[in-house]
């Protein structure tokens, strides 16, 4: 027993050296405000995606990620095949692991709306990547712009989460000021 508690507080001290290190990562701090992406999630996609601007496209950030799958033409007949091998699959693992948390905490949010779709027509495995693909141009789009405070659109009319922009200020306010705590739920709105 005195083992289980060593590393359990071994791990407590580790949970709050990251979430820490998240608090004074801007990257980080932005991707928090995604419901479903908590300190843990964000710091390791900011470390992983940062600079943005290695990406030119989202399309190159899906890319990356693995979340676009091979594709291969011959005479009009188009195939699907499996996720690139140099894919990174820390972000892949991650953007898809996010899917649930955030239909479960943002159930009108246009990416859950996008999900509950795909998911009745090619099931709730392939609809995970295919929503963590649009979740990854999202992060393209905030890490690109540094855009936190205000909703909008991303290019080829996809949803920006669209909270209302109240709601999202004062969330804002709330982080920047302090009063907010740093864990899976306290930015959770």
């Amino acid at each position: 027993l005195r083992l289980i508690d060593a590393v359990t507080e071994e791990i407590r001290e580790a949970d709050k050296g990251i979430r820490a290190e998240a608090a004074e990562n801007a990257a980080a701090l932005l991707l928090q405000t995604i419901p479903g992406i908590g300190p843990f999630r964000s710091l390791l996609l900011a470390a992983e995606l940062t600079p943005i601007s290695r990406f030119e496209t989202p399309d190159k950030l899906a890319s990356y990620a693995g979340l676009a799958p091979r594709t291969r033409s011959s005479g009009g007949v188009t195939r699907y095949g499996r996720t690139p091998g140099g894919a990174n699959r820390w972000v892949r693992g991650e953007l898809v692991s996010a899917i649930p948390t955030h239909v479960r905490l943002a159930p009108e949010s246009p990416l859950t709306k996008h999900y509950e779709r795909t998911k009745e027509r090619i099931g709730w495995a392939k609809a995970r990547v295919a929503t963590a693909r649009k979740l990854a141009r999202v992060i393209h789009r905030m890490l690109e712009t540094g855009d936190w405070l205000t909703p909008r659109s991303i290019p080829e009319d996809v949803p920006f989460l669209e909270k209302p922009p109240l709601k999202l200020w004062m969330l804002a306010a709330a982080i920047r000021a302090g009063v907010l705590p740093h864990d899976e739920f306290g930015l959770r709105s």
